[in-house]
């Protein structure tokens, strides 16, 4: 230890000296085999265990593990490298964009509930790689954010803006969720906005509450200005007769509108003209209709009441804006996928630390950009010696993934998915269940 400072010579000491006890005869017999504790710490990211798991799955197959200490001091060293080769893919990719790309973004959080972590990632839709990702950490829990936990995802976008060069991007598409739409816009005016098909479907239900609750006709209205009791429960009144109007018809609007959503041959425009005619459609004028079979249903209230008319005329007014900013070609599908990935290499139930927690997305968007050279990547920049079973099990497992995405892919699997889930989809709506519940008027008479 000669020419080294005192501060190494002792650290060099100590781990000898834990090495030494380690593999003393009287703890460990000669017999058992030891667990590599770095090799552990790379398995635990990539199956998305944690050392008490792994142990014990280890130790019924007569494997030792190492000792904690040992384990996680190694597992610091590998979640750097884990972290360093995801900024590096990530890097690669946002250069690669050309102008006019677009991308798709979303966040996920680290808990269901109250959660100090999340974690957001662009995506470019026509390679599907990632292009930049972040993870955002509350102070609380070690990190540098001060905010409330609902601007976490905020701030994991403000942060993937400045890895890549906004003026590339012509569209992104976005599911609405939070202050995207706004932070998009001031990184570069003017850029186009798509809102993800399957939660435009929330404009919908956000209209149809205005509609029903008198927002488009201003004679039942709720107006703002404080007022007594009386006139409360006399507007309360009012408001559930006039809702009693539109009783049955969301169900066949509704419908309407999600088939229109996801037409992918048609464009805004067509969709709009198709969109405006549901109001003669409720009413029983088929003219501009193309059934396949007559429809029974007629809106009788609509029929009878012209006033009630006006006010569907401005809910289909209101809703027919949706349909500009929805391109059913581009979605958030990917960046879910990602998600639920993400959540199985970093369970939700499990209190991660921020180091552990930063590693786990990171190797999350590796695996997504780099699928199958992601697993020798890490073992190359970690420099742990390979065996046989492990580069069999890696090789196994690409060559699974290169079939199943040849399977995936053919015209005959993407059919048989198709009827599987309009099967699926029918016998949820007919089955009837065996839960019947507690009748209102016995629930009235209880109470009494």
């Amino acid at each position: 230890m000669r020419g080294c400072s005192l501060s190494t010579q002792r650290r060099l000491r100590a781990k000898n000296a834990a090495q030494k006890r380690w593999h003393n005869e009287e703890v460990h017999d000669n017999d058992v085999q030891i667990a590599d504790p770095k090799m552990m710490a790379i398995a635990c990211i990539e199956n998305g265990s944690t050392y008490t798991k792994s142990r014990g799955i280890l130790a019924a197959q007569g494997i030792e593990s190492p000792p904690k200490s040992t384990y996680y001091y190694n597992q610091r060293k590998v979640n750097a490298t884990v972290k360093e080769l995801c900024n590096e893919s990530l890097k690669k990719e946002a250069d690669k964009m050309t102008p006019n790309t677009v991308i798709t973004l979303d966040g996920a959080y680290a808990h269901r509930r109250n959660s100090s972590m999340c974690h957001a990632a662009f995506m470019n839709h026509t390679t599907n790689k990632i292009v930049a990702g972040s993870v955002v950490t509350k102070a609380r829990k070690g990190g540098d954010f001060y905010g409330s936990s609902n601007m976490l995802e905020t701030e994991c976008i403000r942060r993937n803006l400045q890895q890549i060069d906004i003026n590339k991007v012509e569209k992104f598409c976005h599911d609405r969720d939070n202050k995207t739409g706004d932070l998009m816009a001031k990184a570069k005016p003017g850029i186009n906005e798509i809102i993800d098909a399957n939660h435009a479907k929330k404009g919908f239900e956000t209209c149809w509450k205005k509609l029903i609750n008198g927002v488009y006709n201003a004679t039942t209205s709720i107006k703002k200005s404080a007022v007594n009791n009386a006139k409360k429960a006399i507007t309360f009144v009012t408001n559930v007769e006039y809702k009693k109007n539109f009783t049955g018809l969301k169900t066949h609007v509704k419908r309407w509108f999600e088939y229109l959503l996801k037409k992918k041959d048609w464009n805004a425009d067509k969709k709009a003209i198709k969109w405006k005619n549901v109001e003669q459609h409720v009413i029983g004028n088929h003219d501009a209709c193309n059934h396949r079979k007559n429809v029974k249903y007629v809106w009788k209230k609509g029929v009878q009441n012209e006033f009630l008319r006006n006010d569907f005329h401005s809910f289909v007014e209101d809703t027919q804006k949706i349909f500009l900013n929805v391109d059913p070609n581009v979605s958030t599908n990917k960046n879910e996928s990602l998600h639920a990935e993400a959540s199985r290499i970093a369970d939700k139930n499990v209190p991660w630390g921020r180091d552990s927690y930063e590693a786990r997305i990171s190797y999350t968007y590796l695996k997504h950009n780099e699928p199958e050279n992601c697993s020798q990547m890490i073992r190359e920049r970690n420099r742990v010696k390979s065996n046989i079973v492990d580069q069999r099990f890696i090789e196994e497992r690409a060559r699974e993934r290169v079939q199943r995405s040849a399977t995936r892919s053919t015209p005959e699997y993407k059919e048989s998915e198709r009827k599987r889930r309009e099967k699926f989809r029918k016998e949820m709506s007919t089955k009837k269940g065996d839960y019947i519940g507690i009748p209102y008027s016995q629930l009235c008479n209880d109470n009494k």
